[in-house]
């Protein structure tokens, strides 16, 4: 029991050395509490995610050679130092929300919404509730909140002037939806035809649909029926031989960036790790269908 007793103590003293040198030297890695310390990498790996999950010491999504960062309340700031570490499009992302501090979530491109939720550290994602609805927002991660506020109101009150201009008697948005209906006749392409017919043999109503690139991929918004009432889908449609997971998760954040289920179709087959995907972490939020 006496050396039980020892061994917590020993641990707590390494514990308080940690953090105080964490608090002292933050942002830091692994390796360097490894050095402080005099123990392998693995015993400073475990007594950070300690003090991690006392809430002591915080760590970032920002990788460096494979290990995060820890750092302590009120080093935030410093986080800006490490930034050189993104690469590519999160360091594309990391410069328009520097730039701009509000974005807009609608607003951004596929790829742009995927780089956002990588930097974590960087972009904090806001849901913001109003009387005609709610959106997301990402503000830059030092942005005062009510800085923020101001300027999202700024994009509500723009919203709401969308909104009024394109407010539509309901005669008029039924004869709309008709023109839709017509124009789809008029489209070329196998894939969109076949996927046309897939809509009319599933009872599959389409509300909006864009052209991404002509006769190879399209975006739908749809309703689709089910024994507890119509449910709204966003549907990405690709002609590509091989769909990769890059693809399934452009299709995946978009769909959840306007809060509804996705349905990927193609007439390609799915590589290993997008079928790994649509199994594990996508599984119930994003089906496949292939045109067969």
């Amino acid at each position: 029991m006496a050396d039980f007793y020892l061994f917590n103590m020993d641990i707590n003293e390494l514990r308080g050395k940690a953090f105080n040198f964490v608090r002292i030297n933050g942002p830091i890695l692994p390796v360097q509490i490894s050095k402080f310390l005099g123990s392998d990498i693995i015993i400073a790996s475990a007594i950070l995610s300690d003090l991690v999950s006392q809430k002591k010491v915080f760590v970032t999504s920002l990788k460096y050679g494979g290990s995060p960062f820890y750092y302590a309340a009120g080093q935030e700031a410093k986080l800006v130092n490490f930034s050189n570490y993104l690469k590519g499009k999160p360091k594309q992302a990391y410069d328009l929300i520097y730039q701009k501090r509000v974005l807009r979530d609608r607003a951004l491109e596929p790829w742009q919404r995927v780089a956002m939720r990588e930097i974590k550290d960087f972009a904090k994602m806001l849901k913001v509730v109003y009387q005609d609805g709610e959106e997301f927002f990402w503000k830059w991660y030092r942005l005062p909140d009510e800085e923020a506020k101001e300027l999202i109101q700024n994009f509500l009150v723009k919203r709401k002037e969308e909104i009024k201009e394109e407010k539509i008697i309901p005669e008029v948005q039924k004869k709309l939806k008709e023109e839709v209906k017509k124009k789809i006749v008029k489209t070329d392409g196998e894939v969109y035809k076949t996927v046309i017919n897939y809509f009319e043999a599933k009872k599959i109503e389409i509300i909006d649909e864009k052209v991404i690139r002509k006769n190879k991929e399209f975006d739908f918004v749809v309703e689709i029926p089910s024994s507890v009432g119509n449910l709204k889908f966003y549907v990405k449609v690709k002609d590509k031989k091989k769909i990769n997971d890059a693809d399934l998760s452009l299709a995946y954040n978009e769909g959840k960036s306007q809060n509804m289920g996705v349905l990927f179709i193609s007439n390609g087959e799915l590589t290993k790790k997008a079928k790994e995907l649509t199994e594990k972490k996508f599984k119930g939020s994003l089906l496949f269908e292939k045109l067969g």
